[in-house]
């Protein structure tokens, strides 16, 4: 497929939503970690507990979220997911004025958060490559890939910041507000639901991604276990970046 000035400001803003959805993971990783640690004073345990549920909520979005989109529509599972993301930022920021079950409620947020970054992102990719043509999957694929991995780099310090000059309540009305401009940016483009009656066995899809998932799971185990007390090492180091 061609592209053409419209197409490609469809895919920017497309890609934007990609880009706000994981700037609000970076956000987290950078904010939550402080907030439980030194506000709430939990261990390191329920900082682990904290941060981790949003990635249970997103492997766990991967059983339903083929038919969702399928059945519902790519547009308005982006669209939805976005205003889930809104909906955590709301939930996050009204933790600082609940003195019981703080730690139940922000666990209950991050399940939320990680059920709307798991329908969004993808969504947000099959609304690209469906925009760009099937030819285009592999350029999709790779710019999905910066935009995740940069959002997160600048969402992180930027969560620190925020938190350390306006608390988890300027963190959380920052998510909110990226979250609502993102989905208000999405609803002017024209998007054809496209349903398909074809179906594989779920056998033949275990079969091919088992490899390649087993291999993409221990990254994330990797992963989360490093970003979830980044910030905390920062704070008991004493490094100004952080206190």
């Amino acid at each position: 497929m061609t592209s053409t000035p419209s197409t490609l400001f469809n895919l920017i803003r497309i890609q934007g939503a990609i880009v706000c959805c994981f700037f609000v993971v970076g956000l987290s990783l950078g904010a939550l970690p402080l907030f439980v640690s030194r506000d709430l004073d939990g261990s390191d345990t329920i900082v682990g507990l904290v941060i981790g549920s949003q990635f249970i909520a997103s492997l766990c979005s991967r059983v339903f979220v083929g038919q969702l989109l399928a059945r519902a529509g790519v547009k308005r599972c982006v669209i939805v997911s976005l205003l889930g993301l809104g909906l955590y930022g709301l939930v996050l920021g009204s933790t600082s004025f609940i003195s019981n079950n703080t730690i139940t409620v922000l666990v209950i947020a991050r399940l939320v958060q990680g059920l709307a970054v798991g329908v969004l992102t993808t969504g947000a990719i099959l609304w690209a490559i469906h925009t760009l043509g099937e030819s285009s999957t592999a350029r999709v694929l790779s710019i999905t890939g910066i935009s995740i991995y940069g959002a997160v780099a600048c969402g992180a310090p930027i969560g620190i910041l925020l938190f350390n000059y306006v608390g988890i309540t300027g963190v959380a009305l920052a998510i909110a507000l990226l979250a609502v401009v993102s989905a208000l940016a999405l609803l002017s483009i024209h998007y054809t639901h496209l349903r398909s009656n074809k179906k594989t066995a779920g056998k033949t899809v275990f079969t091919k991604v088992a490899l390649p998932g087993s291999i993409l799971f221990l990254h994330g185990v990797g992963f989360v276990s490093i970003e979830a007390f980044n910030s905390l090492y920062f704070s008991v180091s004493g490094w100004s970046s952080v206190t």
